[in-house]
């Protein structure tokens, strides 16, 4: 795999051998991050981090710090091996939890973007989790959710009669869907 753009761009990292996990496209990396803009300067959240590469294109593009959670062992261990290799531990931090667990444990912790990206596999996304994770964005941050499009995270947010996000942009990109959310 390698990081699109930005002062890292070019750069290779590896990506881990388990079927576990689901690395978001190049193409669809490259519009989720054409699409947020200018990030230089802030925090992000990695959420189901993978193979690290939302995160490490975060950094590449300016953003100041990235925290990655990922449960899978495999993965983890793969994404802290790229943080030294690309020599990001200074902005880069990783975590081995489960999502749940951790975005209970830390919901007053705040970053300016949350990337979930969580595994698509059938019957097992859980939007639920995915929009508990609004608890982790800042004010006017950004919640990105990737997820099949057919799945329609919108339909989950209108279930839930939240009033914590305002979706601003839905695009679909082949088998995958970025929904974009403001919290108000």
């Amino acid at each position: 795999m390698r990081i699109i753009a930005g002062s890292l761009g070019g750069r290779m990292f590896e990506s881990p051998h388990s079927a576990r996990t689901h690395p978001m496209s190049e193409k669809m990396r490259g519009a989720l991050f054409n699409a947020l803009g200018d990030i230089s300067g802030l925090t992000v959240l990695d959420a189901f981090a993978g193979t690290g590469a939302c995160g490490f294109e975060a950094i590449s593009r300016g953003a100041a710090s990235v925290l990655a959670i990922e449960h899978d062992t495999d993965a983890f261990k793969t994404i802290v091996k790229n943080i030294e290799s690309l020599g990001l531990e200074e902005q880069v931090s990783a975590i081995r939890a489960n999502i749940n667990g951790w975005a209970s444990n830390y919901k007053y912790r705040h970053f300016d973007i949350v990337i979930a990206d969580p595994p698509y596999e059938p019957k097992n996304l859980d939007l639920h989790l995915v929009f508990k994770l609004a608890e982790n964005v800042k004010p006017e941050g950004i919640l990105v959710v990737s997820c099949p499009p057919s799945e329609r995270p919108t339909r989950e947010l209108r279930a839930r009669k939240t009033k914590m996000l305002e979706l601003i942009a839905e695009k679909k990109y082949g088998d995958g869907m970025l929904a974009f959310y403001r919290k108000v």
